[in-house]
């Protein structure tokens, strides 16, 4: 009885490990189960970015026999792409996972800010979205067509959701703040040159004798009037 016990045990453990396979993700596609041809594959490439250069953010579309053997647990700690070698666009924004038997795929919010609005409005639809438009299609096909549309459709979603400064180019946010803080230093320094004029005003000298020099010595005597 023992033996059998520890055999049921084993068995349900060996089922959990499968259930919480990890994904390594290797590139904008990643497909470990071979689900998907070389054409396929360069053109979800093409839409991951096209997704880069509308969002500064990659997209990954991972092809899985079973979304229920996925641990995307991991997938949501994967906050950069591990491939990407570029200074900007490292970050990863989305995770879309398809297989042969979701119709709409599942979607998973990885970027820390994205994740923040993850449950607002038209968000959770998207996959619902993709069920309806593209369900019916085989799964190369529909893999294709759901990442075209996410990239076409997602981040000018996602964009509006978002706090103004999150819509701004990042060099050109850097610009104005500079430029901010130039102002800044400006406006202080008018002020104390001011406030030190008022205490030590400048003194005509004698040999000043031009008109400009001539008409201040009469407005100097000259009473003040509010």
């Amino acid at each position: 009885m023992k033996i059998l016990w520890g055999f049921l045990i084993a068995l349900f453990l060996a089922g959990k490990v499968a259930v919480a396979a990890p994904v390594t993700l290797t590139g904008p596609v990643v497909d470990p189960s071979n689900l998907l041809s070389a054409d396929t594959r360069t053109k979800i490439e093409q839409s991951a970015q096209a997704f880069l250069k509308a969002s500064d953010k990659w997209m990954a579309v991972v092809a899985v026999p079973d979304l229920a053997a996925v641990d995307f647990e991991a997938l949501y700690a994967t906050t950069r792409a591990p491939w990407s070698t570029r200074r900007r666009g490292e970050a990863l924004g989305i995770v879309y996972l398809v297989s042969p038997a979701s119709r709409g795929g599942q979607l998973l919010m990885v970027d820390p800010d994205w994740r923040k609005v993850a449950g607002a409005l038209w968000i959770p639809l998207f996959p619902a979205r993709l069920a309806e438009k593209f369900g019916d299609l085989p799964l190369e096909p529909r893999a294709v067509a759901s990442a075209a549309y996410l990239a076409e459709n997602f981040p000018d979603k996602i964009d509006f959701l978002l706090p103004e400064t999150r819509r701004i180019d990042p060099d050109s946010l850097a610009v104005a703040r500079a430029l901010r803080r130039a102002f800044d230093g400006l406006f202080i320094f008018v002020i104390l040159y001011t406030f030190y004029r008022t205490i030590w005003p400048n003194r005509l000298k004698d040999s000043e004798r031009d008109e400009r020099s001539e008409e201040l010595r009469r407005l100097g005597r000259e009473p003040f009037r509010w």
